[in-house]
């Protein structure tokens, strides 16, 4: 399975993109504006894309990652299998 994440702000402009999963299984999202992000995680496996937003099910209802310099923001979210 491969996982990409993406951020974005509460307008909904794309200002962040993960390379894909690292060997860890985590993913990464560097050099984000320092905001509130929403951060969406889409995994491609067999089948159709699985898409999970963080904290919530949709852009609107995201919940907000704040981004600040110095800050390292981490977010865990748990993919459906």
């Amino acid at each position: 399975m491969w996982t990409a994440a993406s951020a974005y702000t509460a307008s909904g402009e794309l200002v962040g993109n993960s390379g894909g999963t690292e060997e860890s299984g985590t993913v990464t999202i560097t050099a984000l504006p320092a905001s509130r992000v929403r951060v969406k995680v889409v995994s491609f496996g067999p089948g159709e894309p699985r898409t999970v937003w963080y904290g919530g099910t949709s852009h609107e209802t995201a919940r907000p990652v704040r981004v600040a310099p110095g800050l390292h923001a981490a977010v865990t979210v748990a993919l459906p299998s």
